[in-house]
């Protein structure tokens, strides 16, 4: 930047402290840091819908507004190079303005322009989907369709959120009205589909796109478990350390949420373990793992007691990790929730960790045999939970902190500890000294 001629910026430039280098002209320092002052600071926001919706207007009129059908937009990306880009803008703007129906409607439309998968009439519910292991590689197809796959990710992440919100109204939306291809001809027509039809979608090609771009190409994740001479089985770290766990942090947390919201407890489990194994301790994910894992292990045969005890261990670790993790300012609340209205784990768990002569015993001897005893015992043709999965929860989500049956071995203390603060309306909790991740606007799942 030093070559150019900066006069004109004389008299522009805040006051910002910079540190010159050698003979490099202070205002080009200048422009560099006002640049990164505006990358930290800067939000997107969308104000208006020109250049969003299509056709642009300074106004937006929902009940003129026309879904396109797949076969339109599909047409409009080929038309216009960066017509993907105006999709993804128009679904977000929908998200925004609160018309989650035209918003779900929009994202159909261009899912199934995408080749994503719906079993239209089909009775159907939501049920597992279970991606482990498997190759995680787009098709030549799928590829040629579009070269930007984040768009599509993203389209589809406000298209699953919407989804939920429309689930979480009183009373929840059971259908909406969207574009459905015909079996007779290569046409589409209006009618309506369950959100459940909508949502087992969605969660089967999130789950994959959670996945490409982590371990494995071809494999997936693989060569995490070793066995010993002996035959004993093995973690090996070094092969832990190398995974990247996955690239769609936004995606896999909001496939987790929509998993919980429709009782699919291994599917949530997944995406949630996978989403804290690469982005770190969030105490909203841990709580709802939580929640998950009890769940979970209530779904179990009795023939897997060992898989209950583990799912029960990671459980209670999840609570008390979270409980470390949450601003100081939402402790009060999440301390409600769970000892209070025992929203997340089951009740009987805190009262007998509220007996003064309660002694928590560690069905375990250590982590190995907790995961290969317990998580990834064998529940009818498949382990309990993914070998993946197992291995980021018992060697990568809590591992930051003291690891998981440390975290496990605090729980009757905190259980105590937040019962009493209750009680006694402790002011220390009212002190504001943590940034809570709240975050209004859009959300992008490729910058989460």
């Amino acid at each position: 930047m030093a070559e150019h001629d900066l006069s004109a910026l004389d008299g522009l430039l805040g006051e910002i402290d910079i540190e010159e280098k050698g003979s490099e002209d202070p205002r080009a320092a200048k422009i560099q840091a006002l640049f990164q002052r505006a990358k930290a600071e800067y939000t997107a926001k969308i104000d208006t819908p020109a250049g969003f919706i299509t056709p642009p207007s300074a106004s937006f009129d929902a009940a003129a507004f026309q879904v396109p059908t797949p076969a339109e937009l599909l047409a409009h990306r080929k038309a216009d190079r960066t017509g993907s880009t105006g999709q993804e803008w128009t679904a977000n703007y929908l998200y925004v303005q609160g018309h989650f129906e035209l918003c779900l409607a929009y994202v159909v439309s261009f899912a199934v322009s995408m080749d994503i998968a719906f079993a239209f009439g089909s009775a159907e519910g939501a049920r597992e989907v279970d991606t482990s292991q498997m190759a995680l590689r787009r098709s030549k197809q799928e590829r040629e369709l579009s070269k930007n796959w984040g768009v599509i990710k993203d389209v589809v992440d406000v298209g699953m959120r919407a989804l939920l919100t429309l689930r979480r109204t009183a009373p929840p939306t059971q259908h909406i009205s969207c574009w459905v291809p015909c079996n007779s001809d290569a046409g589409y027509r209006w009618r309506q589909v369950e959100l459940d039809t909508l949502a087992q979608g969605f969660l089967a090609f999130s789950m994959r796109e959670v996945r490409v771009g982590a371990g494995d190409t071809r494999a997936g994740f693989s060569n995490m478990v070793v066995r010993a001479p002996d035959g004993k089985r093995g973690v090996d770290m070094d092969k832990v350390q190398q995974q990247n766990w996955t690239v769609t942090h936004g995606l896999a947390l909001t496939a987790g949420d929509l998993a919980l919201e429709f009782g699919l407890w291994r599917t949530a489990i997944e995406a949630h373990t996978l989403f804290l194994a690469c982005r770190g301790a969030m105490w909203r994910v841990l709580m709802a793992l939580a929640h998950e894992l009890t769940a979970y292990a209530d779904s179990l045969s009795s023939t897997c007691q060992r898989a209950v005890e583990a799912l029960h261990v990671v459980a209670k670790a999840a609570v008390v990790a979270a409980l470390q993790a949450v601003p100081r300012r939402r402790k009060v609340e999440l301390a409600q929730l769970v000892v209070a209205d025992h929203r997340v784990i089951p009740q009987a768990w805190i009262d007998a960790a509220l007996q003064p002569d309660f002694t928590q015993q560690t069905p375990f001897d250590d982590e190995d045999a907790l995961l290969f005893d317990g998580l990834l015992c064998m529940e009818g043709e498949r382990t309990v939970v993914p070998e993946e999965v197992g291995v980021a929860l018992v060697k990568v989500v809590f591992a930051k902190t003291s690891g998981l049956l440390a975290m496990y071995d605090k729980f009757p203390e905190y259980m105590r500890e937040y019962r009493q603060r209750l009680h006694s309306h402790d002011s220390e909790w009212d002190a504001d000294d943590a940034h809570d991740e709240d975050g209004a606007g859009l959300r992008s799942v490729r910058t989460l």
